[in-house]
């Protein structure tokens, strides 16, 4: 996989994954609450109440505001759900008009929407996937409008000869009528290896 994007820290410990941040902050609340009630520390009170207000402040952020890679990685869920049961229109509805697709790297040739719908409808005929797994599913805000997903499976599908490892990138962005759509795929690795070619 190619180094993931730099996300800045707000985006990855409060409105992305509060749960730690915002939980710590209650556990300190309590320990300190507690202290300053068994001494008589009103001061100790003043900072536990701080800090209760500000882990909740952390966990309401983080559930209500939703960032460009948790959209990412729900339409990164939809476009697999789609491939795998075949649903060729709604794979298409998922990819950008410009969207690119590359093989083994991002500085690779990169074909465009077509040929990857070609592509689709081309292994959708050959293949049929009985079963995929996830192993791997991480997204990278980069901005508001645009994020970056690392996605990995464990792909079984009738005549490609059991489990297949693979590994892929896609960029998500946000489009002028407000939708989110993929505009890159990049196919990193299939078993292992960069494909030299399709692998339809």
């Amino acid at each position: 996989m190619p180094p993931p994007p730099d996300v800045g820290l707000l985006t990855r410990y409060v409105l992305e994954n509060p749960y730690p941040l915002g939980l710590g902050l209650f556990i300190i609340a309590v320990i300190v609450g507690w202290l300053g009630l068994r001494d008589g520390r009103a001061d100790r009170m003043w900072i536990a109440l701080a800090a209760l207000v500000l882990g909740a402040a952390v966990l309401a952020t983080g559930l209500f505001v939703v960032t460009s890679g948790e959209r990412a990685r729900r339409i990164t869920r939809d476009l697999v759900n789609a491939v795998v049961t075949k649903d060729l229109v709604g794979s298409a509805n998922l990819l950008a008009g410009d969207a690119r697709l590359q093989f083994g790297s991002t500085t690779n040739v990169s074909h465009d929407r077509n040929f990857i719908i070609t592509g689709l409808s081309r292994f959708a005929g050959r293949f049929t996937i009985q079963d995929n797994k996830l192993t791997m599913l991480k997204s990278f805000s980069e901005s508001s409008e645009a994020a970056t997903v690392h996605l990995a499976c464990w792909t079984e599908a009738g005549g490609y000869g059991g489990y297949t490892p693979s590994q892929w990138v896609l960029q998500i962005k946000r489009q002028a009528d407000g939708s989110w759509k993929v505009t890159r795929i990049v196919c990193i690795s299939v078993s292992g290896k960069p494909p030299p070619a399709p692998p339809w």
